[in-house]
């Protein structure tokens, strides 16, 4: 690497790279971290949070600049990972250097005796990407052997992976043995947890044909690999992965790791993931029973309509299966390539137009909700009392009244009318909470339920003793205001109206029923909405000068127009320049 090329990758981030011998780290680590936390990126690498709205934006760009801060060789071994766990390796990392003469070799964590920088050449080689190069190194000592060879203690298996080295990767898997397949590197990754994260399906295949216990190895994280695919957003892999994992569990009697409440909360966290990346797809192959709504075929995607004729290829275009024999060879061909490409032509309008898009979404909201609707079904079945746990369901009921998600609402009461009933933390109920968010469409289901279900919610009390209208009266919470309107006079317009539309719902006693702290519902929003009020005030009052202002500037550009002649007028006799030069002149 140049000169101009390091300065290049580091004066943007930090002033210096990161080298193997980490003789520069604690600086290093000094910039760094100012950087992410300037960049707002800081969290995503000391928490990691993959349910993040923007996670995977802000994982790339922490990770893409941890990769320009370090050496080639380092930045080579964290590429495939997480900014997260890039952290960690980098925190972990040993000082690499070559060994005196007469000093002892390193060890791996499985008691191998390791020559760094014999092994290293071997690095090297696997990056360059010459099979016959790596194949004759392995044999040169007459025996093969594949130890922990790196620093962060891979096999020479997760090197090619990391590599994309595609012909090596499937040879060395051929040559490794059960055991050896088995090793993992020093955040506990076995080759198919690697892979996994990879989402190269073809590798996976081969992993699990010669060693099915990988698939229940789980990672220093916990993450067994179907739940590693699932984290990373990898649909094709989670797909394959889990039917592998049951298959494994099943025919081997192994523990069902995947059931709730087993060590390590696999199935929770792969439901979880699915969610969190909009696998939709993914969901309903594991929660639908088979042959109900839908069937999922081999690559992972729904068939609804089964087409006699035609079939779509992974490429979108398509091809004819059934032909009428009498046609000429050639004019088949002729016609078939023509409709290929008007399809092709289709598939460009279809996509830049915005049209694929569109139905793209319009698809997720629907898997969605039949996600949905299959979960329910389960919900039904839970017998809810004040003693008994509800598996989070209720804490789902309120997170998505608080989003106004009504679908989901309307489905788990549908499902399970003792929810109805379910309250939060605050001693409220889900139609409160939509009061309190002001989220019309789950207050407007009030409308539609019986007159029981209506006076259960309306002439129930929190426990401060707030009525619904009391929850009416408060301030919504800012975030939802400001999706209201950026006035402070027209919010103070939109709470009234809250407040007015509960009020008209509710019977006497409750307008002028107290809180515990003596307040009736107007009070409450009065004292809630004081500041609000001023606010607007000042609004008003800024709002009307500026006005003014520019009433002043019309009416003086109006007055200046009345007065203007077109064209203006001659310098020397004073008269129009477009008058008549007729008209006698004096």
């Amino acid at each position: 690497m140049t000169m101009s090329s390091i300065n290049s990758r580091t004066t943007l981030i930090v002033p210096f790279l990161l080298e193997k011998d980490k003789k520069n780290y604690e600086n290093w680590k000094f910039y760094i971290k100012n950087y992410l936390l300037a960049q707002d990126l800081w969290d995503i690498v000391e928490y990691g949070n993959i349910l993040e709205g923007n996670w995977r934006k802000k994982n790339a760009a922490a990770l893409h600049a941890i990769l320009c801060s370090c050496s080639l060789d380092i930045s080579s071994q964290i590429k495939d990972t997480s900014a997260k766990d890039a952290w960690k390796y980098l925190a972990k990392m040993p000082e690499e250097r070559e060994p005196e003469e007469g000093e002892p070799q390193e060890r791996s964590s499985g008691g191998e005796e390791i020559n760094r920088p014999y092994w290293l050449k071997l690095t090297k080689k696997i990056y360059k990407g010459d099979w016959q190069d790596v194949r004759e190194f392995i044999f040169d000592k007459g025996r093969i052997t594949f130890p922990q060879i790196t620093g962060f203690e891979e096999t020479a298996l997760h090197v090619a992976i990391k590599a994309e080295q595609d012909k090596i990767v499937k040879e060395l898997i051929e040559m490794m043995s059960i055991p050896e397949l088995e090793k993992m590197d020093c955040n506990g990754h076995t080759a198919l947890s690697l892979v996994a994260f990879e989402g190269r399906k073809e590798w996976a295949e081969l992993l699990v044909q010669k060693n099915q216990g990988l698939l229940t190895i789980a990672d220093k994280v916990g993450n067994i690999p179907l739940t590693r695919a699932a984290n990373y957003g990898r649909e094709e892999m989670t797909h394959y992965l889990y039917d592998e994992t049951l298959n494994y569990i099943q025919t081997s009697r192994h523990d069902n790791i995947l059931q709730p409440g087993k060590e390590g909360n696999h199935g929770f966290h792969l439901l979880r993931s699915c969610i969190a990346n909009k696998m939709f797809v993914n969901l309903l192959h594991f929660i639908v029973e088979p042959g109900l709504s839908f069937h999922v075929g081999n690559d992972g995607f729904i068939t609804t309509v089964e087409l006699p004729t035609t079939s779509t290829t992974p490429t979108g275009d398509v091809q004819l299966d059934v032909f009428d024999q009498s046609h000429d060879e050639r004019n088949i061909r002729k016609q078939v390539s023509i409709f290929v490409g008007f399809h092709r032509l289709g598939l460009k309008v279809y996509e830049l137009t915005g049209i694929k898009k569109i139905c793209d979404l319009k698809l997720r909201h629907h898997l969605a909700n039949e996600v949905l609707l299959s979960m329910c079904k389960y919900v039904s079945a839970l017998e809810l009392n004040h003693e008994r746990d509800d598996f989070g369901v209720g804490a789902a009921l309120f997170e998505a009244t608080k989003h106004g998600v009504e679908e989901f609402v309307t489905e788990l009461c549908k499902a399970n009318p003792s929810f109805g009933f379910k309250t939060n933390i605050d001693g409220r109920l889900f139609f409160m909470v939509a009061v309190q968010h002001r989220q019309e469409k789950v207050f407007n289901l009030i409308y539609g339920v019986n007159q029981a279900w209506n006076a259960g919610h309306i002439n129930k009390k929190d426990i401060d003793g707030n009525n619904i209208l009391h929850i009416a009266g408060g301030l919504a919470p800012d975030f939802e205001r400001a999706g209201i309107s950026s006035s402070p006079a027209l919010q103070i317009q939109r709470e009234l109206q809250w407040f007015k539309a509960v009020e008209s719902i509710v019977p006497e006693w409750c307008k002028e029923a107290k809180n515990n702290n003596d307040q009736t519902p107007k009070d409450v929003f009065t004292k809630s909405h004081k500041e609000l009020v001023k606010e607007g005030q000042k609004w008003m009052a800024d709002t009307a000068s500026s006005f003014i202002i520019l009433s002043i500037l019309l009416v003086t550009v109006t007055f200046a127009v009345s007065f203007t002649v077109p064209g203006g007028n001659n310098q020397t006799t004073g008269f129009n320049v477009f008058g008549n030069p007729n008209v006698p002149q004096r």
